[in-house]
């Protein structure tokens, strides 16, 4: 039975995720021997150690100019790290869930996916998750200000290879400085890379703010998301979408 998920937006609003895990027989193995690498291994073959360094954006700068590789370190530069969910440190999942929390309670209650913190850690600690980690000015850092996490599977429909992000957070003095934007590019062209074909989210209709961002970045409604639907009493309707983007195309 398809597993239902929970993510979050750059702004604060949460959204679902409905993912499948199921695997697809047109497609190759992909997914499981991508799956199967090691943390450091997949670090390597797919996430350049320049795109895990940020610096906030000024007006009129380029991101050429916004690139590690030709421009000096500065104190402001944001650093981030790459883990698998089974590398987090305690204190790492705790902050992580704390941002969740702080930034996405009162949404979740609000909807008809409801508040559930066991049930996230579960999902959070799940083998397959892989996070990027915003520990500000260094990269040292042990304090978790964002995050986004993802796993590489199979959904839409019929099922094909995707990177499908579960949350996207950011403490309050990190928005609007462009990071949002840099780690939904992060996990699309680690998506090309690693050779899927789309990556998808899911969005509460409610957060409009989120869907707006994520429709700057491409990301339209899936074709496996669902409709409202009429039972004998009444209409149930749906309040989340699931969008995604089509990324094919390799990149170095």
């Amino acid at each position: 039975m398809p597993k239902r998920k929970l993510a979050m937006s750059e702004e604060g609003g949460p959204g679902a995720k409905y993912a499948r895990k199921g695997k697809s027989t047109n497609d190759d193995d992909v997914v499981e021997r991508t799956n199967a690498l090691r943390i450091e291994a997949f670090r390597e073959r797919y996430l350049p150690k320049d795109q895990l360094i940020y610096r906030p954006q000024s007006p009129g700068e380029s991101h050429e100019q916004d690139t590690p590789s030709n421009r000096a370190t500065s104190a402001t530069d944001i650093h981030m790290a790459f883990r698998s969910a089974q590398d987090l440190t305690p204190e790492e999942l705790s902050q992580c869930f704390a941002l969740v929390e702080q930034t996405s309670r009162p949404d979740y209650e609000a909807s008809s996916w409801g508040w559930h913190p066991k049930r996230k850690l579960r999902e959070m600690r799940d083998p397959e998750m892989r996070y990027l980690l915003v520990n500000g000015g260094s990269s040292t850092g042990d304090q978790v200000e964002g995050f986004l996490s993802f796993m590489i599977t199979h959904d839409s429909h019929p099922p094909v290879p995707v990177l499908y992000i579960y949350e996207i957070h950011l403490v309050e003095s990190l928005r609007k400085v462009g990071l949002g934007a840099h780690l939904m590019q992060l996990a699309e062209d680690l998506a090309r890379r690693v050779g899927l074909r789309k990556a998808m989210l899911t969005c509460f209709l409610s957060n409009s703010k989120a869907r707006i961002f994520y429709e700057k970045r491409g990301f339209t409604r899936d074709v496996c998301s669902p409709d409202d639907r009429q039972t004998r009493k009444r209409i149930v309707e749906v309040d989340y979408v699931i969008m995604s983007k089509a990324v094919e195309g390799a990149l170095p």
